[in-house]
């Protein structure tokens, strides 16, 4: 019997890609709210490499407070260092939930209210770059100062922070010899039926972009490639299997799995006591969880077939019309690690299972090198017309 260890909102990650039928008027009004938001972004400096001092003095004159709505508790954690590294400021932390934030921002701005400076989310599927950034709702800053390094593919549509990925876990007194498992063809074999724990796609927008990716074209064909490395012959279609990337959930779905909607549930129950056997996909970050309670959490990230999942982009842009630009500057700055990536702002975000962007700051011990991790490629555009087609055929089968 297929299980789930906890209630979930069936359709609330796919809101975002449910829209009426554009008017001719649509991408001329975008393009006219994009182009004010950048005017106003230039206006607030967003576009010059002004230094923390000189930021501080602007901030301190406009009020000296700087708000943030985050899905993120750890930004409480900057607020102290950073009220006492620049006296007079105030860190004002709303942690928000990923999808009540962003029906939030969108109320706010169309009811024209400027309640918040800053938003540090995560980008998977395009709906902030296509809702938010594209309209004008949210701006960037990258002073080439903090951002000259990275990545130019992370800067494009926003203001990058660090990413996280989705992996495998596995208890390592269970599995002395490493992860029992190095391909997605692996957990459909019969010697892991009922061991594992999958996320449920309709928790997270993360988990509804994979199962999408995993049907694209060209990732289908990396699936049947992979296939055929796993049993030494061609993959052979069922008639509902338009492709491999289909017949993987499809097959998935025949086993007896389990699908949570809480990430902590799942390391919780595959790290807490020796021997356990399920294996369980996540977030890559709760591997920091094996030096609390969970000391027998491991994962392998490096090697997986033919990749380990797609990347979140986790971003911290401005709001657009906010009434504190200097303020939120400052802190960008500053929670990026500062002018040489050592900074303490950026501390709590450092653990293990989440990737700098600035390469200019040290990952904690024993991280893998992102370089080293094969990952699907995004499309963001493809993501919008596909991603309620692909949840339909995961619906009809459970």
């Amino acid at each position: 019997m297929k299980k789930y260890l906890c209630t979930i909102l069936i359709l609330c990650v796919i809101s975002g890609f449910v829209f009426g039928n554009a008017t001719a008027e649509e991408p001329a009004d975008k393009a006219s709210e994009f182009n004010k938001a950048q005017e106003w972004a230039v206006a607030n400096g967003l576009s010059i490499d002004e230094r923390p001092d000189e930021l501080y003095k602007k901030a301190l004159e406009e009020g000296g407070k700087v708000v943030i709505y985050t899905a993120s508790s750890r930004h409480a954690k900057v607020k102290a260092d950073f009220e006492a590294t620049y006296p007079g400021m105030e860190l004002i932390v709303y942690n928000i939930s990923t999808g009540d934030l962003v029906e939030k921002l969108r109320t706010e701005y169309e009811a024209g209210l400027s309640n918040v400076d800053i938003v540090q989310s995560k980008e998977v599927n395009g709906e902030y770059t296509k809702e938010f950034f594209e309209k004008g709702i949210l701006v960037n800053y990258q002073p080439e100062t903090i951002f000259g390094n990275v990545d130019p593919q992370f800067k494009e549509n926003v203001t990058p922070f660090f990413l996280e990925l989705s992996t495998w876990f596995y208890n390592d007194a269970a599995y002395p010899n490493g992860a029992p498992i190095d391909s997605w063809w692996d957990v459909i074999r019969p010697e892991f039926d009922g061991l594992i724990i999958f996320q449920d796609p309709a928790s997270s927008p993360t988990y509804m972009t994979l199962i999408a990716t995993l049907v694209r074209d060209d990732v289908a064909e990396l699936m049947a490639q992979s296939y055929k490395e796993e049993f030494g012959e061609e993959i052979k279609l069922a008639k509902d299997e338009p492709n491999a990337g289909y017949a993987w959930i499809n097959r998935f779905l025949k086993t007896n799995y389990t699908l949570t909607s809480i990430a902590d549930e799942t390391v919780k129950a595959i790290g807490t006591t020796a021997g356990v056997k399920l294996i369980g996909y996540c977030a890559s970050s709760k591997i920091r969880e094996k030096t609390g309670t969970m000391p027998y959490l491991a994962t392998a990230m490096v090697n997986f077939k033919p990749a380990l999942g797609v990347y979140g982009l986790n971003f911290i842009s401005i709001a657009n019309g906010c009434s504190h630009p200097n303020g939120a500057k400052l802190y960008i700055r500053y929670v990026m690690g500062g002018e040489d990536g050592k900074g303490v702002g950026f501390k709590p975000f450092n653990t293990l299972g989440a990737f700098p962007v600035r390469p200019e700051i040290t990952p904690p011990a024993g991280s893998d090198n992102l370089s080293d991790i094969t990952l699907f490629s995004t499309d963001y555009d493809y993501y919008q017309t596909s991603m309620t087609d692909v949840y339909d055929y995961w619906l009809e089968r459970i």
